[in-house]
């Protein structure tokens, strides 16, 4: 598996892999991530295997000051959470990318469905569930 930061010339691959997942969004779309490109800049970063997109998240960075930077990925990432390999593969990638952008943290909303069992498997990677 090898992660890519997404480029223009992959943008159909990154949208027919949206619109084909079963737990995504429209504002994981190319296309949302450039109409909030004004205080945003997007980041799209996607696990390959060979040319096929098997994980991947659209990250808006939203900078702080001293140089610092917020990672927000709405209605992301589109991974299968159950799949422990891959899930940490995708958030290895992030953080490598995070680190560069000196981002203070990193803001999820996946599109799943909750219960306590993914509420634990997000905790052990050190998510905090926002409380309402």
């Amino acid at each position: 598996m090898e992660a890519k930061i997404l480029t223009d010339e992959h943008r159909e691959a990154w949208n027919d892999f949206v619109a084909s997942s079963s737990n995504s969004s429209v504002l994981q779309s190319w296309e949302w991530g450039q109409v909030k490109s004004g205080l945003w800049q997007p980041i799209r970063i996607a696990l390959f295997n060979g040319s096929q997109i098997v994980a991947g998240i659209s990250i808006l960075k939203r900078p702080l000051p001293l140089g610092r930077s917020l990672f927000y990925a709405p209605r992301g990432p589109i991974v299968d959470i159950n799949n422990e390999k891959l899930f940490d593969a995708l958030l290895l990638a992030v953080c490598l990318e995070a680190q560069k952008h000196k981002a203070v943290a990193l803001k999820i909303d996946p599109e799943i469905t909750e219960s306590p069992e993914v509420e634990r498997k997000l905790n052990k990677l050190g998510f905090i569930k926002k409380k309402k």
